[in-house]
């Protein structure tokens, strides 16, 4: 009877641990799809800016949701990616968006800056880096791999906005 018991009680426990990972692996997938409809109007030449800055917004804000949910994410990481999104939402292309923006991407990259790539000569050439990015972001997500996820959205934040902005 007892060993009956134990088999039910891990039949139980299997089964939530089974409803935990889909509803995970569903979130992940409801990101990945909101962060390829959000760069997709960043990337199209049509967009007008303030549906570009609302595109950025709604990737910022994913990248928090996922770091909050990572415990892995450090402290200070979730402190630095706050920072930038209050930062971002006064004014997205400005020097305190940018440096508030490279700070939590550096929490994250080994206290390494953002570099914008040499090999990036035309906007041709910016898309297809940008849309790197993103496939590696839905990549990534799809793994489970939070971090670098957050990583390449904030590369891609990065990337699209430093042209525009005033660097430090």
């Amino acid at each position: 009877m007892r060993i009956l018991q134990r088999i039910m009680i891990l039949i139980g426990l299997t089964a939530i641990f089974a409803q935990v990972g889909l509803n995970a692996s569903q979130q992940d997938g409801a990101w990945a799809t909101g962060v390829k409809e959000a760069a997709k109007l960043v990337l199209s030449n049509s967009s007008k800016p303030e549906d570009i800055d609302r595109s950025l917004t709604r990737l910022l804000d994913i990248a928090i949701t996922i770091a909050a949910r990572d415990s892995r994410s450090p402290a200070e990481f979730q402190k630095r990616l706050q920072a930038a999104s209050k930062a971002f939402s006064e004014n997205p292309l400005g020097a305190k968006s940018w440096e508030a923006l490279n700070a939590a991407y550096k929490s994250i990259n080994g206290e390494k800056d953002f570099k914008f790539p040499d090999g990036v000569k035309t906007p041709g050439d910016a898309s297809r880096v940008a849309k790197e990015h993103i496939d590696r972001t839905v990549k990534a997500l799809e793994s489970g791999q939070s971090s670098q996820a957050v990583r390449d959205i904030l590369s891609f934040i990065l990337l699209v906005t430093t042209p525009m902005m005033q660097q430090p």
